[in-house]
Formats: C-alpha cells, sequence, structure tokens
C-alpha cells in the first residue's frame, strides 16, 4: 500500500492544520480583547459625562458647575477623570482597564475628609457588560 499524504480542506499537510487553528484563536482572543477594552472605555466615558444632581459651584468667568451628589457617579468637571480612563495590552492575552487618575480613587472611595465616595468603577463595569460580551463574542466567532 502507497503512503498516501492526508490533507485538509485548505490543502495544508494534515500536520499543519492545528497550528492554524491555534493563530486564528490567538488573533481573534486578541481582537477580542481590545474590541472589549474600547467598549469599556466607551460606555465608561458615557457614564461619567453625565451631568451632576448635588451642589452648584460657580467657576471664575460666570460658568456653573453641578456637583454629583455623594453616592452618585462623578459629574463632569474640567474632564481630566473622562480623559484618563483608558486600556493598555499587558501581555498577549490580558488587558488592564483603568484610570491613572489618583482623583479617580478618591472619587471611587472617598477620603478621609472632604471627597464622599462617588464610587463609579463597579457600574461602568456592569453598564458595559452586554457590549463587552457583543464585542467578544463577534471577534471570536471571526466577524
Amino acid at each position: 500500500m502507497a503512503n498516501k499524504r492526508v490533507r485538509t480542506a485548505s490543502g495544508r499537510p494534515f500536520s499543519e492544520a492545528p497550528l492554524t487553528a491555534v493563530a486564528i484563536f490567538q488573533a481573534r482572543a486578541q481582537r477580542a480583547g481590545t474590541l472589549a477594552s474600547g467598549e469599556w472605555v466607551r460606555k465608561t466615558v458615557l457614564l461619567l459625562s453625565q451631568t451632576g444632581h448635588g451642589r452648584r459651584y460657580r467657576r471664575p468667568g460666570g460658568k456653573t458647575h453641578v456637583a454629583s451628589a455623594p453616592g452618585e457617579v462623578p459629574a463632569r468637571d474640567d474632564g481630566n477623570l473622562v480623559r484618563s480612563i483608558g486600556f493598555e495590552q499587558v501581555d498577549r492575552f490580558t488587558w488592564r482597564w483603568g484610570s491613572g487618575s489618583l482623583v479617580a480613587l478618591w472619587l471611587e472611595r472617598g477620603t478621609r475628609g472632604r471627597i464622599k465616595p462617588r464610587p463609579w468603577m463597579q457600574r461602568s463595569l456592569s453598564a458595559s457588560g452586554p457590549a463587552v460580551k457583543i464585542a467578544v463574542r463577534s471577534a471570536m466567532a471571526g466577524d
């Protein structure tokens, strides 16, 4: 009996097929992580762009700022918190989401004296959950 070479439907030798499948899976997983991270940032920026329901402050130049009430998501003031929101890819399959601002942590947990907690991190994760799932499913399906 002659020794036949088995080939897959793509025409590649059978021995190469698993490596190709792994490479495709890895590329899709990396795309899924990037898309999911982008969705989290988008939803977080929307969440942090809301108007507050707390105290009113006069700013120089006659502008008025309405702060968030304690317990609410922080109201947008100068935009620094929103600009600090982002993500970074730590390694091939790990992303870090968050804010590079110390003020973000103060707003999340409050301080001992002046700032009452205005939690936003868990709320942003909850708000972005469905969009993140859709992005991951879409990327893993190869859409």
